[in-house]
């Protein structure tokens, strides 16, 4: 069965057969019904096909079979972000910061929690989410100094609005200059600058 998994993989990953992956492991499951890594990339195939609902499913499934791993509740998390789920995103992320105590993890899905916390606000019409959002990404960064997927572009719309909300001046020059040291000063922090 580990090599119809690993076909599958190079199905879904080298080749785009995501078809004949199907094939590998649809066998898979019908053997070992509770499989939890064959239905995560059954997910991840449903996924390139575009099929979220059937990729949610199958992570279920996979949660329910490894009910204490992060992995696939932070996969899910993931998909769900995807498809601009961004509250069940969030909840799954929160869900799987608790099972995994690895730092290095924690700061990935902690900016994988922020982006979602960002795009909850689409119009920026609030500063409480891009609080939390900024606060994620400061989390990360105390975590793990250099987390690999973390971009001062996460910082730009949270960290703006917070200082917006945080200076309210009549001068709107002044205001600017503000503004503008807020955010240096602030992301300086973030970044340990």
């Amino acid at each position: 069965m580990d090599a119809r998994i690993s076909r599958a993989l190079i199905y879904l990953d080298v080749f785009e057969f995501t078809q004949a992956a199907f094939h590998d492991l649809n066998y898979v499951i019908q053997i070992d019904p509770e499989n939890s890594l064959a239905y995560s990339i059954r997910a991840r195939a449903y996924t390139n096909l575009q099929e979220f609902d059937k990729a949610v499913v199958d992570l279920g499934k996979a949660i329910s079979f490894t009910e204490d791993d992060y992995k696939f509740i932070h996969e899910r998390g993931c998909f769900y972000a995807q498809r601009g789920d961004y509250q069940k995103a969030i909840s799954d992320f929160t869900e799987s910061l608790k099972r995994t105590q690895n730092p290095k993890i924690q700061a990935s899905i902690l900016i994988d929690r922020g982006r979602s916390y960002s795009n909850l606000d689409p119009n920026n019409s609030t500063a409480e989410v891009h609080y939390k959002a900024l606060e994620d990404f400061r989390q990360a960064l105390r975590i793990n100094e250099s987390p690999e997927n973390l971009d001062s572009a996460d910082f730009k719309i949270p960290a703006l609005l917070l200082a917006m909300s945080e200076l309210s001046t009549g001068n709107s020059e002044s205001s600017r200059r503000s503004i503008t040291s807020w955010f240096k000063g602030r992301f300086g922090r973030l970044i340990g600058k």
